[in-house]
């Protein structure tokens, strides 16, 4: 359990960020960082051979993928390929937070100088919002797919749903998996 409240977070130029979930700390197959982006913009970071999943949790601006600009509000899901690097561009005056989580894990991001042309253009659709017309309900819950096949993640899924006051069955899951719960308490 991670509180990113409590986190001390290492600067890099205008983005402040911290490991939530790594390798070193049990995952097998994914890390997960939380950083925040003052206005400006971050420095690039590369891919680095890694399915990256973005979420914005707040602020909005863009995500800058090679030659591409990718507009992101809060609760926005973006896919970066394994080749590419990113940037994110925060236009506002209050930070924009989000999570970056790989796959396969790392232990730190890989900051890099410059930001390199690539981006695969077969997957042009890289940013996903919620859209109450996609959601899936399960009972009294509700989950939409965020990044997924559609962007062109093979190894990753990112999706956002809503657990009303219940209690699950015990269960399993045959993937690794991050949960970030945006409000609300419980108990996992």
């Amino acid at each position: 359990v991670f509180s990113t409240a409590r986190a001390p977070l290492q600067s890099r130029g205008t983005m402040r960020y911290c490991a939530v979930v790594t390798p070193t700390l049990g995952a097998l197959f994914q890390s997960q960082f939380y950083a925040e982006v003052a206005s400006g913009s971050s420095p690039v970071i590369a891919a680095d051979g890694r399915d990256t999943v973005l979420f914005v949790t707040e602020g909005s601006g863009e995500v800058e993928v090679g030659t591409r600009r990718l507009e992101v509000g809060p609760l926005t899901g973006v896919y970066v390929r394994s080749t590419e690097a990113y940037r994110i561009n925060n236009r506002s005056g209050s930070a924009l937070k989000l999570f970056i989580s790989n796959g396969p894990g790392s232990e730190d991001l890989l900051l890099t100088d410059g930001m390199p042309a690539a981006f695969d253009a077969q997957f042009p659709n890289r940013t996903v919002s919620i859209d109450p017309a996609q959601r899936h309900k399960m009972a009294e819950r509700y989950y939409q797919l965020l990044v997924n096949r559609a962007q062109g993640s093979t190894l990753m899924t990112q999706f956002i749903g809503n657990i009303p006051l219940s209690k699950a069955e015990p269960h399993r899951h045959l993937y690794e998996e991050a949960l970030i719960f945006l409000n609300g308490e419980g108990v996992v």
